[in-house]
């Protein structure tokens, strides 16, 4: 049960006089909200000898690098035509088809050979990182002998939003204490048994809070656990501990001084998306003007997520099986294998 997300490639065998067909890499993003770094991504793999198909996702504006896949094709795929999507100004409809529709169209390109692996790129936490993960799960799906492969979050296994008023917890909302951590154990536990259609909680980053929804997990071959605390421990007295059910982990590493710099864009990009939404949780930080905005998500940064990385995630770097290390243009600059 793989508690991984990431794309293999095959370059082939090295023998002296072979030539050697280099793999094409599809790479996915929001074009019209992502387009220069999909561009520069595309422009960085082909420069290392790969080609690349580049797969439009985005619904709004127009394309900042012209795509090999067009938004068009993506939508047409889950049985929606893009300007209606894009009229509708309902974002929750509009991502949901894109992703239906790149999950139907990937195997088929797939298994035409048009390319070997995947790169994403979303343009916010509700949509590119599902979406990614969701590709990523498709194009595993398409390997020959067709595994079945899921993906959950333990985002909804945090504590819900009440829970952790009541507890005086809400501003550390992310922290091993604001998990359910006995009920993701024990849904761990389930799926490594075997049993048939475990439900896993769903959490919504929209309304910030866990959901009545639930997302049922039936026997794969395949589970990608996502999330912040998958390589935490504990006393002794809370063993099994979550990271024991995991045949392999990916750490994903990067200087605090990024990470700080790609949260503070990503809040100001979901001011102008998902904190728009009239139910969103965040909904008082949309007209915020930038520089107040920049000041309140450095705050929210330095005085909660940096504390967190610090003292509860970064401690478990050494844990995992693979470290993926990536610079400041959230290129991985290189990777660490643990041998056993």
């Amino acid at each position: 049960m793989p508690g991984f997300e990431g794309s293999f490639r095959h370059l082939g065998n090295g023998f002296p006089r072979l030539k050697i067909t280099m793999p094409t890499i599809a790479v996915l993003g929001t074009l019209d909200t992502k387009g220069t770094e999909v561009g520069f991504l595309a422009e960085r793999i082909r420069a290392r000898g790969c080609d690349t198909l580049v797969v439009d996702l985005g619904i709004l504006g127009p394309p900042a690098t012209n795509p090999d896949v067009t938004r068009q094709t993506v939508a047409s795929a889950a049985g929606e035509r893009i300007e209606a999507l894009a009229e509708s100004q309902d974002r929750g409809r509009a991502v949901a088809a894109m992703t239906r529709g790149v999950e139907r169209l990937l195997p088929e390109l797939f298994e035409k050979g048009r390319f070997k692996g995947v790169i994403g790129i979303g343009g916010s936490v509700s949509a590119g990182k599902s979406t990614t993960a969701r590709i990523l799960r498709a194009v595993l799906a398409s390997w020959p002998d067709h595994p079945e492969v899921d993906l959950v979050t333990t985002d909804g296994f945090l504590l819900p939003n009440a829970e952790l008023t009541a507890r005086g917890i809400l501003g550390r909302k992310g922290f091993p204490e604001s998990y359910r951590r006995g009920e993701l154990r024990d849904f761990l536990q389930r799926i490594s048994s075997g049993e048939p259609d475990v439900a896993a909680p769903v959490y919504s980053h929209s309304l910030y809070d866990v959901t009545d929804e639930v997302q049922l997990i039936n026997q794969p071959d395949i589970l990608i656990v996502e999330g912040l605390n998958v390589l935490q421990t504990g006393p002794p007295s809370s063993t099994p501990f979550v990271s024991d059910f995991f045949d392999f982990t990916i750490y994903v590493d990067a200087e605090a001084e990024d990470l700080e710099e790609w949260y503070v864009e990503r809040f100001q990009q979901l001011r102008k998306t998902v904190f728009r939404e009239q139910t969103a949780y965040f909904a008082q930080f949309a007209d915020l003007p930038p520089s107040a905005a920049d000041a309140v998500a450095r705050t929210i940064w330095r005085s909660i997520n940096l504390v967190n990385l610090q003292e509860n995630i970064l401690p478990t770097r050494a844990r995992a099986d693979l470290v993926l290390a990536k610079g400041h243009d959230h290129v991985v600059d290189h990777v660490e294998l643990r041998y056993h």
